[in-house]
């Protein structure tokens, strides 16, 4: 017996010995592979080549975004701070007209819900603004037999480029606010409550910025540099959407059914479209540390469509060409610490058909005021 402990106590022991040497060569291959020098207490060490690599990609995506931020600064002054807060009042604005396009008898329909008015408080990071907004109206409890809207957008502002994405889905709230090619009942069926009418859009709108080292988008809607001498830019742009309009004409009020040409008496349309856009922005700075903007983009949009009426459904693509425009508008007061100003930007899609044109307008106002805080190291005075 004793033999036979001496002997497992032995074995034991060289057994630890030999897990200890292979967990020694483990380490030395891995350090062989370049992976890893070692592993203390549980912590693993970078070799030098891994962690110069990780420096290198650093720098190049650093570099990178430089290059996409270039600024000449006699018109534009970076943004001196790391992070910002803001509050925000917006108002949400949408307008569908419907008409028929005929030539002897041409009918519209005009329709446009109640303004949305949202309120929002907003933390950002150099040019990404994260934030919270909550409707007005649902705080005073005034949407509980409505259905809910759906809104949202991120924009992104550089120098030589910019991106919208965007997700719109109306309420039941419009209202039919006027109507032409129709006998009696103007007076009464102005504003009239509908709720025959939903839309759901998405969408993605690119566009590019020429002259960007002396036109600053940002500077007019993210708060992110300052223009400080009027500057302009032609733009080129590329947008893709699509539409999805569900209409029940029968809500309609009776003298207006009655009247309704065929071309308006559809239930669903579905169209996507790829529009290619030329524009020019402006940047006019007309007192120190004030500039106001105005750019246009109008493009040439490829349609495709699916139209489903009550006489005919037709489950082909209808191809065809229209026209859409993006308008934008804004003003701001920047003195690199506090910034106080107001944006609207307008989306408007043309959609015409022999029998059958439909213009959708949607826009969202923005007045808002904020701080820059935490300045960034290469500005803060030694």
């Amino acid at each position: 017996m004793p033999k036979l402990w001496c002997f497992t106590i032995i074995l034991f022991l060289f057994s630890l010995h030999l897990h200890a040497q292979e967990e020694k060569q483990d380490s030395v291959a891995l350090t062989k592979k370049g992976m890893l020098t070692s592993v203390t207490n549980g912590v693993v060490h970078l070799t030098d080549d891994v962690a110069t690599a990780v420096r290198q990609t650093g720098r190049q995506i650093r570099k990178v975004g430089k290059e996409f931020n270039a600024i000449d600064t006699n018109y534009i002054s970076p943004n001196l701070y790391n992070l910002a807060f803001m509050l925000e009042h917006s108002t949400w604005y949408e307008h569908y007209r419907l008409g028929n396009n005929a030539k002897n008898e041409p009918q519209s329909l005009n329709f446009s819900p109640s303004l949305g008015t949202k309120l929002g408080i907003y933390f950002g990071w150099r040019w990404i603004f994260l934030g919270y907004t909550f409707d007005v109206e649902d705080l005073l409890g005034r949407n509980k037999n409505k259905a809910r809207k759906t809104e949202m957008s991120l924009n992104i502002y550089s120098s030589k480029f910019g991106i919208d994405l965007y997700y719109r889905k109306t309420g039941s709230d419009f209202k039919l606010r006027s109507h032409n090619g129709f006998s009696g009942g103007t007076p009464l069926f102005r504003n009239f409550d509908f709720d025959g009418l939903q839309s759901e859009i998405k969408g993605l709108n690119t566009y590019w910025i020429f002259n960007h080292k002396k036109f600053s988008y940002p500077a007019a809607y993210s708060q992110s540099t300052n223009q400080r001498r009027s500057a302009g830019s032609f733009m080129l742009g590329f947008s893709y959407s699509q539409h999805n309009i569900s209409f029940n004409h029968a809500k309609l009020p009776p003298h207006i059914l009655e009247q309704l040409h065929h071309g308006l008496q559809f239930n669903h349309i579905k169209y996507s479209d790829y529009s290619l856009g030329f524009g020019y922005g402006y940047n006019w700075v007309f007192a120190k540390n004030w500039v106001s903007n105005l750019s246009l983009l109008p493009g040439i949009g490829y349609k495709k469509s699916k139209i489903d009426d009550n006489d005919f459904k037709d489950e082909s693509w209808i191809k065809d060409i229209n026209f859409d425009l993006i308008t934008r508008m804004g003003i701001v007061y920047n003195n690199t610490k506090y910034f106080v100003g107001a944006s609207l930007v307008m989306h408007t899609y043309d959609y015409r058909k022999p029998n059958l044109s439909v213009t959708n307008s949607f826009g969202t106002l923005r007045i808002y005021a904020g701080f820059n805080f935490w300045k960034k190291k290469e500005y803060r005075k030694e």
